[in-house]
């Protein structure tokens, strides 16, 4: 048997907020004397919630799923100049920056 699933991170975290959620449950039957009535509602809603999450962020990674593939990306209408695909290129020498203005910025003393 591999022991990398326990040097994992993720279940690290899950082991351990698993273990502070049995805690907090247990510490408030135990000593606040709540209801385990109201312990199984909060443990549904609970995960009525995460799964509710879950399906909103498999909705929304669709959409943006379609939205990218449908714009094309924003790069892709940029050309090596700078200028957009849809705007005509213009190659004039006053608008190439000259030898002198590449430098590096100057710091301010």
């Amino acid at each position: 048997m591999h022991l990398k699933i326990i040097k994992d991170p993720l279940f690290i975290r899950v082991l351990s907020g698993s273990f502070f959620a049995v805690a907090f449950v247990w510490v408030a039957v135990r000593f606040f004397g709540v209801d385990m009535a109201v312990i199984w509602v909060f443990l549904i809603m609970s995960g009525l919630l995460v799964g509710l999450l879950i399906i909103v962020a498999f909705f929304f990674s669709l959409i943006l799923r379609l939205l990218r593939r449908r714009s094309g990306g924003l790069l892709d209408s940029i050309d090596a100049n700078g200028h957009s695909s849809s705007e005509p290129s213009q190659n004039s020498l006053s608008e190439t920056p000259g030898a002198d203005d590449q430098g590096p910025p100057q710091r301010k003393s």
